[in-house]
């Protein structure tokens, strides 16, 4: 299966060790694969898009509705 795209930079996995990987195949918006890029690069063909990004990116944390005056509280 090979991935719509792959994700590279510092990724926490959330995982009971609090590991930190480095790459992710992403695919119809699930992940197929979280580690090394080797780990990923199966899910790889030469079309693969990689976006590398900086800063840390951390799985689920999102706000769909938030009313920024009270969300500091």
């Amino acid at each position: 299966m090979t991935a719509d795209f792959v994700i590279t930079g510092k990724i926490y996995t959330a995982d009971a060790e609090g590991r930190i990987a480095h790459a992710m195949a992403v695919k119809d918006g699930k992940l197929l694969a979280v580690g090394e890029f080797s780990d990923v690069r199966e899910f790889m063909d030469d079309s693969t898009p990689v976006f590398e990004k900086s800063g840390l990116i951390v799985p689920g944390m999102t706000e769909g509705h938030a009313h920024i005056s009270c969300s500091g509280e």
